[in-house]
């Protein structure tokens, strides 16, 4: 998919199995540029390329609870944004983002380069897990801001981050993982950050 309107795919109340697809070059004023997910979703968005999108988050989660959708093995590369993450972002939501490359992907706000994991404080069991993924290069554009040029958690105490390579990301506080209100490390590597 490359060039689409608002968003390149948009799952709502479905849970599709996405593999294999390429969306790029998308230019959006919204959040999920490339991907939202949201409503009743179990969705899987899996090897994938989402590459080059500017707007909003390159995916977006917010779906319902007891809903969790899963990102696995895809490359999140090169998205710019204006509003939270440039990456990935999960709002008021919880999801499984394990073993993707998160790389060089830049916001203007000042929350969460690469990963936002977004006011899952009232939520229930299951919470987000973010395992085995790299997270590097990402950050903001204004060198004197941002939360979380990696990871950024947000009132977000029921996620898990564990054994994720986290590198040379940048941010005012947190250049590699900021967490505000909750969360559980486990064997982690942050370097360069």
């Amino acid at each position: 998919i490359r060039n689409s309107g608002e968003t390149g795919i948009y799952i709502a109340d479905a849970s599709p199995i996405v593999t294999g697809c390429i969306i790029e070059d998308t230019i959006s004023g919204v959040d999920g540029t490339a991907v939202i997910i949201a409503g009743r979703s179990d969705a899987i968005v899996e090897s994938c390329t989402i590459r080059n999108n500017d707007g909003g988050a390159a995916i977006r989660i917010s779906t319902e609870f007891p809903s969790r959708p899963t990102l696995r093995d895809n490359l999140i590369v090169g998205n710019t944004s204006n509003q939270y993450a440039a990456g990935i972002l999960v709002f008021n939501a919880v999801a499984v983002i394990e073993s993707n490359e998160i790389r060089e992907n830049i916001s203007s706000s000042d929350i969460g380069g690469g990963i936002a994991i977004v006011d899952d404080y009232d939520l229930k069991e299951p919470s987000t897990e973010i395992r085995n993924n790299l997270v590097a290069d990402n950050g903001f554009t204004n060198p004197n801001s941002g939360e979380g040029g990696g990871i950024y958690l947000g009132f977000a105490p029921g996620t898990i981050v564990e054994g994720n390579l986290i590198a040379g990301n940048t941010g005012y506080d947190g250049g590699g993982l900021y967490v505000r209100i909750g969360g559980t490390l486990v064997n982690n590597t942050i370097v360069g950050s």
